[in-house]
């Protein structure tokens, strides 16, 4: 058997409580640093996947609203794909 069994260990001294402890809390802030980094360059790739899926649907949903006469065109998260510039009452509301 390699080593000696937890009853036969000798007890850590202060300094190697202290030495793990340090350990323990860098371990720690590195793998939140990789876990935010992480989480960061994954919100970056979706967003750009899904800028580009848009990018090429917005035309194809415009000429598809045309043909069909249809002034508003919302996603499933209600955001505006496509309007007709006589529904957009931006710069009223700005003069107001």
């Amino acid at each position: 058997m390699i080593g000696k069994s937890i009853r036969e260990r000798e007890p850590l001294t202060e300094e190697m409580q202290s030495q793990l402890g340090a350990d323990l809390s860098r371990k720690t802030v590195q793998r939140k640093k990789l876990e935010e980094d992480s989480t960061r360059d994954y919100q970056r790739v979706r967003f750009r996947l899904f800028q580009k899926i848009r990018d090429e649907m917005v035309p194809i949903i415009e000429a598809l609203a045309k043909e069909k006469g249809l002034e508003l065109v919302l996603d499933m998260v209600e955001s505006v794909v496509y309007c007709i510039p006589a529904v957009d009452m931006t710069d009223e509301v700005i003069k107001r």
